[in-house]
This record gives C-alpha cells, structure tokens and sequence, in this order.
C-alpha cells in the first residue's frame, strides 16, 4: 500500500465535523505512549469508559477516513483476528496534532510498511518496546474484557437484575455483531437466552435453549485472563432445574461446577452454587446435605457486606430450615416407630 503523507488540516477538519473522530482523537491526545494498531472493540470499550455510546460501524468508519489521510491501514478481521487500525503515524502524535496542540506527526519506522490481511501474527508492526509492552499490559489487565465480553456482562447482569427488555435488546445486538463467534452463539446467547426465559417464569423453554451449549460450556469462553463467564450456561440450566422443581437435576449442575473449580475460578458462581446445591437438597428433602451446604456458602461469605440481598435471603432460608429440622426432630421423637429415625 503506498504510503501518503497525512494533512494536518484534513484532520483537524474531521476533529471538527465528527464527534467519534472528536472523542477518539481526544483519548489519543491522553495517552503517554504509542500503539501498534488499535483493535475495533478495544476502543469502543475505551470511548464507552469516556461516556461515549458509538457504534461499531461508526469506529469502522472513522478508521476508514484515517487510511484514506495515511496515518495507517485498516485490517478486516478475519480467521479469528480482530478488526483493527494498524498505525504507520504516531497515535499520540495524531492525537494531539488533531485538537491543535502540535503542527507535525511521527512516523512509525517500520520494515513491513502496510499489514497483510494475511499476516500470521498482527502485533509484528515494529514499535519500540515500550510501546509493545505497554499494549500487553493494556490488553490482559487494564482493558480485560472485549466489547462482546463486557457487553455480555452488562446484558446479564440485566438478567439478573430483573431488566429483561434491556437485556433483550443486548443479546439481540450480540447476536447481529458477532454472528460467527463460537462462544458467542453456543455460550453466552444461549445462557443469556435462558436466563430471560427464566424471568418469564419458563424453566423448560430454559431447558431447551441450554442444549446446544452443553458441548462448549466446560471451555475457557471469554478472551481475558479471568475468563469469568466460564459454567454460566451449567449454572443458569441448574437454576431452570430448580425452578422446575426438579432438585436431582439440579443438584447434578451445581455439583458440576463445584467439581471444577479450575474452570469456575473466582467466579461468583463458584460460591453461590453452594447455596443453590442447598436449594436442590432442600426440594429433594434432603435435609442432611441441605444443610452442610448451606453453611458451606455462609462461610465463604462470612466476612460479605451484611446487606446483599441473595446473603440475607441465604440466611433467612438456612434459619427456616433449622426451625423445620428442629420440628420434625421434636415429632420424631415424640414418636418411637419414626422410620426417619430408624
């Protein structure tokens, strides 16, 4: 691709008349360091941080206008590498000669010049050190979750929080944007799908949206070093269970994740399937288990704030099955041929 020397005033002209290239070229001004590209997702996730709500096709876009002045090359993504803006010119260079604070831009010395849609690795652009490690830190710490992981994130929490439009209207826009994504279509769709039908008191429908995950859902599903939506889909089939009254089936899913707590990591879920194994016990009239598990969850949250809902109904539950254990103990004594207590 020939290389073309970028106008200084084109680009402050699309400062100008643009509020994505306003808000994008003003994060690049803050920066301290340059990039090598700047993955499409990435910088949605950045300029929603900011308080911006752009569309995909709008940073798509901006990326074009921005090769087409020479400050770089926009890459399609494809063969699972991300869409992105692969830079020839100095990001924060760019970024400051935009909102007028310099009259000149860096060029990136580079041996490979433009980026092949084909190239095998796309962080092979020749930048400084720095520059690379920088992005490392930015990419497994500082910017942990994609677009689509913290979209799914939102959107379940939504769910979870009873908002089910909203969470619909994520889950339907997931679903437009990443048609062939593999964890998308067979992990979290389906877990978000479930989870909605479950908020319309539909636990079967749950059931039979949850299927197709089942070959997937003991994989690492989120591109970040915590992976925290892993067993989402065997928690959330566990809960339709319990809804469904059916407490063998459920206890099996909670118990599943309990047994892999390699994969569950840190996960809220890897606590509160604890609790929810209590629950099954409790429909199965198990009442031994039922309680072992039940204070299992307490104590590994006993030093939570006293004052979140699903631990103050935790042990309102737990105090109420005591007082029914006592109860039945109180007749089975008062009752010799008890066969509970044979």
């Amino acid at each position: 691709m020939e290389s073309k020397m970028p106008n200084i005033d084109t680009l402050r002209q699309l400062y100008n008349d643009s509020p994505v290239a306003r808000a994008f070229f003003d994060h690049a001004a803050r920066r301290e360091r340059d990039q090598s590209e700047t993955k499409v997702d990435r910088i949605l996730v950045r300029l929603r941080a900011d308080g911006h709500e752009f569309r995909r096709r709008e940073i798509i876009d901006l990326f074009r206008k921005m090769q087409d002045q020479g400050l770089g090359q926009f890459v399609e993504g494809r063969h699972g590498w991300p869409s992105r803006f692969v830079w020839s010119t100095g990001l924060t260079s760019v970024g400051r000669a935009a909102i007028g604070e310099r009259q000149i831009i860096e060029h990136i010395s580079s041996e490979d010049g433009a980026v092949d849609g084909n190239q095998k690795d796309p962080d092979r652009t020749q930048v400084d050190r720095s520059s690379q490690r920088e992005e490392f830190e930015e990419e497994e710490l500082g910017e942990s979750l994609t677009g689509r992981d913290l979209d799914y994130g939102v959107a379940l929490a939504l769910a979870y929080a009873g908002d089910a439009n909203r969470a619909q209207s994520l889950a339907d826009d997931l679903g437009k944007r990443f048609p062939e994504d593999t964890s998308l279509q067979f992990n979290y769709l389906p877990t978000l799908r479930a989870k909605l039908a479950l908020l319309r008191a539909n636990p079967q429908q749950a059931l039979d949206i949850l299927k197709i995950a089942a070959p997937y859902e003991l994989g690492l599903a989120a591109a970040s070093i915590y992976n925290w939506p892993n067993l989402y889909p065997v928690y959330v089939r566990g809960e339709a269970y319990l809804a469904a009254h059916k407490g063998n089936e459920a206890a099996a899913e909670f118990q599943k994740i309990l047994d892999h707590r390699g994969i569950v990591s840190n996960a809220p879920i890897g606590a509160l399937a604890h609790l929810q194994l209590g629950r099954a016990y409790t429909l199965q009239g198990d009442t031994a288990k039922s309680h072992v598990a039940y204070q299992n969850f307490l104590t590994l949250w006993k030093d939570a704030d006293a004052d979140i809902p699903i631990l103050k109904k935790a042990k309102a539950e737990y105090a109420n099955l005591q007082i029914n254990t006592n109860q039945l103990l109180g007749l089975c004594f008062a009752n010799p041929m008890c066969v509970n207590c044979s």
